[in-house]
């Protein structure tokens, strides 16, 4: 079956997909990375799939042979009559835990050896123009740009990665290896993962584009390892690791709107992503001409004042537009 039929309970049981989302694998997280940039379809599937990974940790795990005699009943439970008679002709001593029916059947069976209730899974979210901070169980603090949304678990469990969901932006300050809980702390969405151990660094993904920004201690993104001052931007374009602009990645923590080198289109994508303003332009080309500038975060008007003096250009509002002319 071609991987563009597959659902997410079948993603989560292939194993290239499970090396890719536990990162032990570079050349998986290559392909799959690729894979994922070129089906945006997919999308949503893949990101159930990563939970799935996640949530039921898959691994391989020995298994006691009296042991593997009742989750094989446990499987058979769920197979019917001609399937059971194939299952039997296959003695496995090792287990592969997977998101599938039979897996379902196994789970149940061990999580009666292991009962750790999971955490309760917490989202939260900023709307246009609105900025906020959250401390996290570990102790990691997370400061989350306007039009942004985290998920993340309200107890990390010991023995797993600690893992987050980014949309949007935020600027992460991760706690280092405390105690009780796993060093690694990794930062999701849906155009990589960011894997760090105790490190301050600012995460953007929107529009089918991410950029990883560093500050301290060290991460690693898209098979890259980065150092402080790196800026690491990923599109469907491919990746570049460049140096990054002092503060241009942070300038919202202090309530300001920062655009350096950029052009009007950059601007117009800013308007649009923290306050929910979309701008026209009136003439075709006008979204190329260059600007430098910023403005406090609670008066994005400003900012447009001065696209419209740098280039002697005239704004008006036209039903949920901004028209510049």
């Amino acid at each position: 079956m071609s991987y563009q039929d597959y659902e997410a309970a079948d993603f989560a049981a292939e194993a290239s997909f499970q090396a890719w989302v536990q990162r032990t694998d570079d050349a998986a997280a290559r392909f799959w990375e690729q894979w994922a940039a070129a089906h945006p379809e997919k999308r949503e599937a893949l990101r159930e799939a990563q939970w799935m990974v996640r949530s039921f940790r898959f691994h391989a795990t020995e298994v006691d042979p009296a042991e593997m005699d009742a989750v094989k009943a446990a499987i058979d439970g769920v197979l019917d009559a001609e399937d059971r008679k194939k299952n039997r002709r296959f003695p496995v001593r090792r287990l592969i835990i997977g998101a599938t029916a039979t897996a379902a059947a196994i789970a149940a069976f061990l999580v009666m050896r292991v009962p750790a209730p999971a955490a309760e899974m917490l989202t939260l979210s900023t709307t246009f123009g609105e900025t906020t901070t959250v401390t996290l169980q570990d102790g990691t603090e997370v400061w989350l740009n306007a039009n942004s949304s985290i998920r993340y678990p309200s107890a990390f469990n010991g023995k797993d990665i600690r893992t987050v969901s980014l949309q949007g932006e935020a600027y992460f300050k991760v706690k280092h290896a405390p105690q009780g809980l796993h060093p690694r702390f990794v930062v999701h969405t849906d155009m990589t993962d960011v894997e760090v151990t105790g490190t301050a660094f600012n995460v953007y993904h929107r529009h089918d584009s991410a950029a990883i920004a560093l500050l301290e201690g060290s991460v690693t993104a898209s098979g890259r390892k980065m150092k402080p001052g790196d800026l690491l931007q990923q599109s469907a374009l491919g990746i570049s690791l460049t140096q990054a602009p002092a503060g241009g990645f942070t300038a919202w923590m202090e309530k300001r709107v920062v655009i350096r080198e950029g052009t009007l289109a950059t601007v117009a994508l800013r308007m649009e992503d923290l306050y929910g303003k979309r701008v026209r332009f009136k003439r075709t080309g006008m979204e190329t001409l260059p600007f430098t500038g910023s403005a406090p975060m609670d008066q994005p008007e400003l900012l447009l004042k001065a696209v419209c003096t740098v280039h002697g250009l005239k704004m008006r509002e036209e039903k949920d537009f901004i028209i510049l002319e």
